[in-house]
This record gives C-alpha cells, sequence and structure tokens, in this order.
C-alpha cells in the first residue's frame, strides 16, 4: 500500500464521478474514461479496463481536463472521435495526499476504497498514475 503524505487534506463533500466506455475512435483502442468531478471540471485517466474488474491495479494515463457535461452524457464525440457510454456513475468521496489519493467509490460498479498514486518526471506534472484496490 503507497504511504500517506503527511499533509493529507480530506474532502468531505461528495463528488460524483462517471466511468464512460468510449469506442470508435479512428485512431486509438476502445478504452474506458474514470472522470472525477473537481473545482475546475473534470479529472479524467484513460484506463484499458472497466475499473470494476481491475484484480489488483492497473495504469491509468492521464488525460487533460474535461467538461462537466460528460457527467450526463453518452452519444458520439465531436469531430468523429468515437462514441461515449456510461459504464458506470455514482459519487466518491477523497483524500488527498501529495501522491496519492485515496478514493471511496459509491457507483453502482465502482465501489470501496481505492488508490490512485502519482508519478510525475519533473516534480510537476503527472507522467502516469496507477489504480489499485485500497481495501
Amino acid at each position: 500500500m503507497a504511504a500517506e503524505a503527511p499533509d493529507k487534506q480530506i474532502e468531505t463533500a461528495p463528488r460524483r464521478f462517471v466511468v464512460l466506455h468510449h469506442t470508435g475512435h479512428p485512431t486509438e483502442p476502445d478504452h474506458y474514461d474514470l472522470m472525477i468531478e473537481a473545482d475546475e471540471g473534470l479529472q479524467t485517466w484513460r484506463v484499458m479496463i472497466a475499473p470494476d474488474t481491475v484484480a489488483n491495479d492497473c495504469t491509468l494515463q492521464p488525460l487533460p481536463t474535461h467538461r462537466r457535461d460528460y457527467l450526463d452524457y453518452e452519444g458520439p464525440i465531436s469531430n468523429n472521435r468515437g462514441r461515449v457510454r456510461r459504464h458506470d456513475s455514482g459519487t466518491c468521496t477523497i483524500e488527498h495526499g501529495l501522491s496519492v489519493m485515496r478514493v471511496q467509490f459509491e457507483g453502482e460498479r465502482l465501489m470501496g476504497s481505492w488508490l490512485i498514486t502519482f508519478e510525475s518526471n519533473d516534480g510537476e506534472r503527472v507522467e502516469a498514475a496507477r489504480l489499485q484496490r485500497g481495501d
């Protein structure tokens, strides 16, 4: 289990999340987008398998912040970039640390305690992330 950051900050207000199955992109394989509500929009990661099917851990690819519209959207993506279909949605609470985020998901499929750990090459920009069960 990842070490807890000494400067952890607990967020008690639930945030919405959604997992979208993204198919039909002309240059990328089908994948899932894990999106969690943040102050500036939706913090988003690409994951190659449905997060609720992860046995222990998997790689997350950080993506740019997405619009909140995706919390409720299903359908075609602009510029012929495929389609999205809701795989799961719900609420979550978050405990932030310096390089780890503990998320308590309450969805239809994705439930329980999970860790999102961050890796950066320059100390600022997140280059990679991992999703792992936190129970």
